[in-house]
């Protein structure tokens, strides 16, 4: 069967000659209405129990798992997806296609006929939503790909179809006469109870060293399996889930350094010069563990005072290593900062802005008086004199607009002098190597997953303002995910993409005053005032953008130092499009903590801490010289210990 661009079904005829003949002869014995209800739904019984029996161990699944992969019959098969097959959909559907490990050795694939019929409802059903149905017609197109295979080499599903590896694919008609004889006067006849039916009766005709495995994401099938006491066993799907969470490569490969390496790797200096060929020796790290830009982490430390010289990394090619030369940049310009602005701003300018700032305050009460005044109301009421003070003094969001900043910057330098960046946040432990990556040029892509209170978005937004302030990025694009916390939606919120964006806007905003507060000023309201005021200005001269993923597609974002936060909430199709945006000349940062996934509501039900998108991230991009990942460890909060107490919940 195949389906033309029309939308017309046609049906290919070419029925292997021995079931042409059989036919043939039944036709010509037999009246019009026996050849209707005989042919050609005949099909060689035992040929489908040899295929059947062929394979030790014999795959089935439930509608649901071809929603989700409809690649699902080659993977289970222990097939890779053809090419003619991967060409066909990526001309259609414009896809790519990740490298998946197949189960492992040829296996069997039995597909009910009430899981087809399932698909056909649903990719008709205009109340289910747009993504399902789109995934329905793919795996409807994944079995007619199936069934050409078959008729190419004579071979029908019902009795059996062989796949590239020797894997087999039958599909199993259900008999609806025998299923209400047995099962319907004691089960409603539901889809999930006919699939079960037809598996038990498949699960009779095995032998006794094979195996039947049910694949499902559905717990209410599985319920009712164990209701009717099946056989065979049920097992979540796991092609998605790319490994144990636990197991998620970190990124990194502690150095232990026992009594005989202690002497040989005491000096950094000297180390930076071995190969690296001679340290995975001496270390006995197997070859094959060694992945682009991993750390190397020395453990006891080889410096308390300088921890920065604790790391090592390898090499895009895997060929050498390398120290934290951006990080030593980085304390580098801190130090000329410091220099350069420090002294001379704080010391001589203090009086002067504290005078100044009583001069303004006098100024704008008395032009609060003055419209009070000229008011041609008999009466000024409270809520008008309010409204007046709200507005000279900005203390209100709404007036936000109508506020002009007095501190006006004619360049980042400048804006930079002013507000120091560098001064209350310092990268410690494993957030080092982190934010190596994060400074370096020839790693665009970098992922993190790290516990909440980790240190994960400050130190994101320290680095973009830092290489902004060198002018290797143009701004910061803030991407996050607008999913919501627990079972009760705030609603709907009014105004336009950024004010929509307000409520996600607050934690970067106070992210951005930990790092540019000046705590010699803590206390004066009026020196927090002009900060929060600048925090304000730098979205509004596009040093810093918000972005909603929802409207990403067709973007480019060039020359952006772009932040992809709570990157654990996005599905892998929607990290590999927000991937996509990323310009030529941009780096992109994905942050995320699995474990928080169970908090949000309202996401897709499939996605879990197993298989987010930014495992996926760490997972399929660690063999890529363009992209580095480090796990950041258990119990590292650098928030108070009210916060480290929260894991225990």
């Amino acid at each position: 069967m195949r389906i033309n661009y029309c939308g017309m079904v046609t049906f290919k005829y070419m029925f292997r000659e021995n079931l042409l003949k059989m036919s043939n002869e039944v036709m010509e014995k037999e009246s019009l209405e026996d050849k209707v209800n005989t042919f050609p739904f005949e099909y060689n019984e035992n040929a489908f129990l040899q295929n059947l029996q062929d394979n030790k161990k014999v795959y089935s699944v439930d509608t649901n798992i071809l929603l989700i992969d409809p690649f699902a019959p080659f993977y289970l098969t222990g097939n890779d997806v053809p090419q003619e097959l991967k060409t066909e959909f990526s001309n259609k559907y414009g896809l790519n296609f990740p490298t998946y490990e197949p189960v492992g050795k040829p296996n069997n694939f039995v597909l009910s006929q009430v899981v087809e019929k399932e698909l056909d409802r649903i990719k008709d059903d205009h109340k289910k939503d747009g993504y399902v149905r789109f995934m329905a017609r793919r795996a409807l197109d994944v079995l007619r790909f199936i069934y050409d295979l078959g008729w190419e080499k004579g071979e029908i599903p019902t009795e059996g179809i062989t796949l590239p590896n020797k894997g087999k694919f039958l599909y199993v008609l259900h008999d609806k006469d025998k299923f209400n004889k047995t099962f319907q006067r004691y089960f409603k006849p539901d889809d999930d109870v006919r699939i079960i039916y037809d598996l038990l009766n498949i699960n009779k005709m095995l032998n006794e060293d094979q195996e039947l495995i049910m694949i499902t994401e559905d717990g209410s099938f599985i319920n009712k399996a164990m209701v009717i006491g099946v056989k065979f066993s049920i097992e979540n799907y796991k092609r998605e889930r790319i490994t144990q969470y636990d197991s998620v490569y970190s990124g990194k490969q502690v150095l232990k350094r026992e009594e005989e390496l202690s002497e040989k790797y005491k000096d950094f200096n000297v180390i930076i010069k071995k190969g690296l060929d001679e340290i995975i020796t001496d270390f006995k790290i197997p070859r094959e563990l060694i992945r682009p830009n991993m750390v190397l982490k020395f453990d006891p430390p080889l410096s308390e005072d300088e921890p920065w010289k604790n790391y090592l990394f390898i090499t895009g090619d895997k060929e050498h290593i390398k120290p934290p030369e951006n990080f030593e940049q980085y304390l580098q310009d801190c130090w000329e900062l410091d220099k350069k602005y420090l002294y001379n701003n704080r010391n001589s300018n203090k009086d002067k802005i504290q005078e100044y700032d009583q001069q303004k305050i006098i100024n704008k009460l008395n032009r609060v008086k003055d419209q009070v005044k000229k008011s041609k109301k008999s009466k000024i009421t409270k809520s008008d004199l309010l409204k007046i003070i709200s507005r000279e003094f900005n203390t209100d969001n709404r007036y936000l607009d109508e506020f002009d900043v007095e501190e006006e910057f004619f360049s980042v330098e400048e804006m930079f002098s002013k507000y120091p960046f560098h001064k209350n946040i310092m990268p410690e432990g494993d957030q080092i190597p982190f934010f190596e990556f994060l400074l370096s040029k020839e790693i665009p892509v970098v992922s993190v997953i790290g516990e909440q209170g980790a240190g994960k978005s400050v130190l994101a937004l320290l680095a973009g303002l830092y290489q902004v302030w060198k002018r290797d990025y143009e701004r910061i694009s803030y991407v996050r995910s607008t999913k919501e916390i627990g079972a009760q939606p705030i609603g709907f919120l009014p105004g336009s993409e950024s004010d929509k964006m307000e409520p996600w806007k607050r934690s970067v905003r106070d992210n951005l005053i930990d790092i540019f507060y000046d705590r010699t000023h803590r206390g004066d309201l009026w020196y927090k005032k002009r900060l929060e005021d600048f925090i304000y200005q730098l979205e509004k001269v596009g040093l810093i953008e918000f972005l909603t993923p929802q409207f990403l597609q067709g973007r480019t974002l060039n020359d952006r130092f772009i932040i992809v936060d709570e990157a654990q909430n996005f599905p892998r199709t929607v990290a590999s499009i927000i991937l996509g945006r990323t310009g030529e000349t941009s780096k992109i940062v994905f942050l995320g903590d699995p474990k928080q996934l169970d908090a949000v509501q309202y996401t897709d039900r499939f996605v879990n801490k197993y298989n987010t998108g930014i495992i996926h991230i760490a997972e399929r991009l660690k063999d890529l010289a363009i992209s580095a990942h480090i796990t950041l460890p258990k119990g590292f909060n650098k928030r108070s210990a009210a916060s480290k107490a929260a894991t225990l919940l």
